[in-house]
């Protein structure tokens, strides 16, 4: 839990978004963290597809997410509710 707080920028808070592990639903490693911000590159590279990707995706990941192994889920009355495959 202690990578908990890397997870939440404005806009995550703002929309009551959290960033977990794809197979455990726990807060992400710092490795996946760490991963996930690089991939951020990958996703831009070929115009933004791997940000559009979300869009046809069956789990709504990106390919940041896809390569940091990582699911963003909605939060609703500070609990977590959300794709678990």
């Amino acid at each position: 839990m202690q990578h908990e707080k890397v997870n939440y920028t404005g806009f995550c808070t703002l929309l009551s978004l959290r960033v977990v592990d794809a197979e455990s639903g726990g807060p992400p490693t710092l490795g996946q963290g760490v991963g996930r911000y690089f991939a951020y590159f990958v996703s831009t590279i070929p115009l933004g597809l791997g940000f559009l990707w979300v869009a046809f995706d069956k789990r709504k990941q990106g390919w940041h997410d896809k390569l940091a192994h990582t699911v963003v889920i909605r939060r609703r009355g500070g609990e977590t509710a959300g794709a678990q495959a």
